[in-house]
């Protein structure tokens, strides 16, 4: 077994012995099997909705309890593949998959170091795994070559300035444990002592009154790596791949963070910001942001991708010319009740669930295939600068807000 391997099957047996996250308690499962695929191919700039095919093939590569779970719901018409080296965590899954009656997914116990696909897919997730591992290049350079040459690959790894405190009290566990049986007590006791005047005491009295799985997870992992988003641009370079465009992450749902910008209330330098290209403007988002910025959560293309080069621009050209109108939308929501599993809660209920941002409600309101979206901002005189464009099309035609579709010509 090679180093990778190895390292692999110790993050495998960590979280078979505490799997996490946990079996989520609600699942919400859009009635449209189109509605997921188009919003991702917005997400990426493609408002005719061709990048991504409702019926096309996707791989959650450490898939864990439930990410297998939540793509084989929103993209019903696919055929899902969802891989991890954890036994327990794919027993779970694969319990979930039963109760959901998800005939499209199939589950195989699978390191990225194993995984010899070649053109596969037109679709892969990979989050949350390539920075337990020492050699994360070698893993990515395996998701790239099973990415079909215009597929989508949503990748998450590690934001340096998130994860100092919880790094830094790894190594100091590890060091006081001496041997890798006793880390788990050693980590928690001193957790319960340290008494330090400094933002590490400060988040770790948090973490004192969590499950021991939740703390192990972030607390106690045995391999761990961060980047900066320079960092994981360089790493997706060397694998022959691009940063395509960056995605909300679930914590980044609200605020300034999730949309990787800054709003500089200064007219010179806002038009200096406006200037940079897109992975500068990252980086200065990210500096400048410091432990608020988003996770480094991106989707990627292959560099040879038969397709327009990626920019932020380029995606705002597209999405005010588009014609598009409200999702009109429905789910069924699954519940976890006990033993009994995963049961239909409400058979139907309309998608979205949330209000439009108050900012957006008039666009929303007023949008007609009948017009494309910049000439409804111009009939109500709502701000197209470059950074308005990219709050607009962010949070209301991503996956993560799934509040507007193009309707394609």
């Amino acid at each position: 077994m090679n180093s990778s391997n190895g390292h692999e099957a110790v993050i495998g047996g960590f979280y078979t012995e505490s799997p996490y996250p946990w079996r989520a308690r609600m699942l919400q499962q859009p009635l449209d099997p189109d509605l997921y695929p188009a919003l991702l191919s917005q997400a990426v700039g493609d408002f005719g909705h061709r990048r991504v095919r409702p019926d096309g093939s996707v791989w959650v590569a450490g898939c864990g309890v439930n990410q297998a779970l939540i793509t084989a719901q929103r993209h019903p018409s696919a055929e899902v593949v969802g891989t991890d080296v954890s036994e327990g965590s794919l027993a779970l899954c694969d319990e979930g998959r039963k109760e959901l009656r998800l005939d499209n997914l199939e589950l195989r116990q699978e390191g990225l170091t194993a995984a010899r696909y070649h053109e596969e897919f037109d679709y892969i997730v990979c989050t949350g795994v390539l920075h337990h591992n020492p050699d994360p290049s070698a893993l990515l350079h395996r998701l790239a070559t099973a990415l079909r040459p215009a597929g989508v690959l949503e990748v998450m790894v590690y934001n340096t300035y998130h994860r100092r405190n919880p790094v830094a009290f790894q190594q100091a566990t590890r060091l006081l444990a001496g041997d890798t049986g006793s880390v788990p007590s050693t980590g928690r006791a001193l957790a319960d002592v340290l008494n330090t005047r400094n933002s590490l005491a400060g988040d770790l009295a948090e973490a004192r009154l969590q499950p021991d799985a939740a703390f192990a997870d972030t607390w106690l992992n045995p391999y761990e790596l961060t980047f900066t988003v320079d960092e994981f641009r360089a790493l997706a370079e060397r694998c022959g791949l691009l940063l395509e465009a960056p995605r909300i992450g679930p914590d980044d749902h609200s605020g300034e963070a999730a949309l990787w910008d800054v709003v500089l209330h200064d007219a010179a330098l806002q038009e200096r910001y406006e200037a940079c290209d897109d992975h500068t403007r990252w980086r200065i988002a990210q500096l400048l942001l410091a432990e608020e910025s988003p996770y480094n959560w991106f989707y990627l293309r292959r560099a040879d991708a038969p397709l327009p080069a990626p920019s932020e621009a380029s995606r705002n050209a597209a999405f005010m010319s588009a014609r598009a109108e409200p999702v009109a939308a429905a789910q069924r929501t699954w519940a976890l009740q006990g033993a009994e599993g995963y049961r239909v809660l409400v058979d139907s209920s309309p998608l979205p669930t949330m209000p439009v941002a108050p900012e957006f409600r008039a666009l929303w309101e007023h949008l007609t295939p009948e017009r494309t979206i910049e000439q409804t901002c111009s009939q109500l005189g709502l701000p197209t600068d470059a950074q308005a464009v990219r709050r607009m099309r962010a949070q209301l035609t991503t996956p993560e807000f799934p509040y507007v579709l193009s309707v394609p010509e």
